[in-house]
């Protein structure tokens, strides 16, 4: 948006469907138009109250991190957690 594009270019570029871009730009813009770190933490927020949002422990979580960082894929720490 701050590049002069349009909601079909900026779907073209990212790959996505226009309708989704624009909602996007309208469910997060506030009064001075569209900021991302602003969406993203409206996005968040959000999120926090969803009954679909995922809950995770904290020392699950801290015991993935660990096991990521030793390099263990993704699929060998959800088979060990």
């Amino acid at each position: 948006m701050k590049e002069g594009l349009n909601c079909t270019e900026i779907a073209m570029n990212l790959g996505r469907s226009t309708s989704t871009i624009s909602r996007e730009i309208v469910r997060n813009k506030g009064s001075r138009g569209y900021r991302p770190k602003q969406a993203d933490r409206l996005a968040g927020e959000r999120s926090v109250g969803s009954r679909n949002a995922r809950r995770i422990e904290p020392d699950v979580l801290k015991a993935a991190f660990e096991r990521i960082a030793e390099q263990l894929s993704p699929e060998q720490v959800a088979a060990e957690l």
